[in-house]
């Protein structure tokens, strides 16, 4: 049994776009699921002919053998804990975002986000998009004919749009298409972000997150306190 099967979904997502996982966090991994697995071990062995009716007695050798297993992660965390920290919070990776544009282009809201190399749906972190380094901004706009050409598919109206959502664009690429049809605005940012801001998961569990935690139903929270929901959810799993 895996106890870091979420964990390790995320090394998956991270290794796809391209990020080699440091050898160290996978053996940190592993050691969590070999402390894991003892510690059932341990349990198992658990006994109730005590001298009282609360004691509850367990086999002295696995219960060494756990504690064999913690002080071996303990002291070899001593070495390396300051070297895969610094990896794991310095990586990056390319995510696209889509913008909800259906409020009109002064309100941007981030839509749904994706690997930029997998496709992959991931949720994200909000609160840590802050200066992060948008890269390719794609706009396609309804017939130009019609409705002349947006501001936002233009050069400084993309900067500004960017500058907007809060990111920054030192060499930003902007793709533009006209649609020559009546559909609205369709936007797409590439932005870099920080491995431990996304979370290559289902939005389920961040709702199932929502009523262990508080009580409350997801669907019946604001916009705003989902975006905080689904931010705390990624900040507790990518600890």
């Amino acid at each position: 049994m895996s106890y870091t099967t979420q964990l390790r979904s995320f090394f998956s997502a991270v290794t796809a776009s391209g990020f080699p996982v440091p050898a160290e966090v996978l053996a940190l991994a592993d050691s969590y699921d070999a402390i894991g697995e003892q510690a059932d071990d341990v349990i198992s062995s658990a006994d109730n002919t005590g001298c009282s009716d609360d004691l509850t007695v367990v086999d002295a050798e696995e219960l060494e053998a756990l504690s064999e297993l913690i002080n071996n992660l303990r002291h070899s965390g001593t070495s390396t804990q300051e070297g895969p920290s610094t990896t794991a919070s310095s990586q990056t990776i390319q995510v696209q975002i889509e913008i909800n544009t259906e409020d009109g282009l002064d309100d941007p809201g981030i839509g749904e986000t994706t690997l930029a190399e997998s496709k992959e749906v991931v949720l994200i972190d909000t609160s840590r998009l802050a200066e992060c380094e948008a890269v390719l901004m794609e706009v396609k706009y309804p017939s130009a004919k019609k409705y002349g050409v947006p501001q936002v598919a233009t050069r400084n109206g993309a900067l500004a749009y960017v500058a907007k959502m809060g990111f920054t664009a030192k060499v930003l690429v902007l793709k533009t298409e006209d649609l020559g049809d009546d559909s609205g605005d369709i936007i797409t940012l590439t932005v870099e972000v920080p491995a431990t801001a996304i979370y290559s998961g289902s939005i389920d569990e961040a709702k199932e997150f929502a009523g262990l935690h508080w009580g409350k139903h997801f669907e019946s929270l604001s916009q705003s306190e989902q975006e905080d929901v689904v931010n705390r959810f990624i900040q507790s799993v990518n600890l």
